[in-house]
């Protein structure tokens, strides 16, 4: 998850700059990756990762599955609202993952949600992921 929040913060710095290329690539590694912090968080084993996606989203419930099938712009979403969506999955996937973090991690992690925040790219729908 530390790893994840650089892409995290580069998606709010290149938002802030008008890059977009920088944006949907960043928000891209989070849209697709988090998926996979999910999967050996819950010690699911896959072969294959088709139908990974929907699975962990179904498992995980509607604020998480809204959260990625935004992101990954499933319903035609905007570039800022797709990445604002990346944005959101990386702090519910935190939350999620919080009690399996070292207190140096979730500092970090605790350190992006609020750059997230601070630069308006929420509009306060994102769960602190100390719980």
């Amino acid at each position: 998850m530390v790893t994840w929040g650089e892409e995290a913060v580069k998606i709010v710095n290149s938002m802030a700059r008008g890059e977009s290329d920088t944006a949907a690539v960043q928000r891209n590694l989070l849209a697709e990756s988090l998926v996979f912090v999910l999967a050996v968080h819950r010690r699911i084993v896959w072969v294959t990762d088709n139908g990974l996606w929907n699975r962990l989203g179904r498992e995980e419930g509607s604020l998480w599955w809204s959260a990625q099938r935004r992101a990954l712009a499933l319903s035609g979403e905007t570039l800022e609202q797709s990445a604002r969506a990346a944005l959101e999955l990386y702090a519910l996937t935190a939350r999620r993952v919080r009690t399996v973090l070292r207190p140096a991690e979730l500092a970090t992690i605790e350190r992006v949600v609020t750059i997230i925040r601070r630069e308006g790219t929420f509009r306060g729908n994102v769960r602190d992921p100390a719980g």
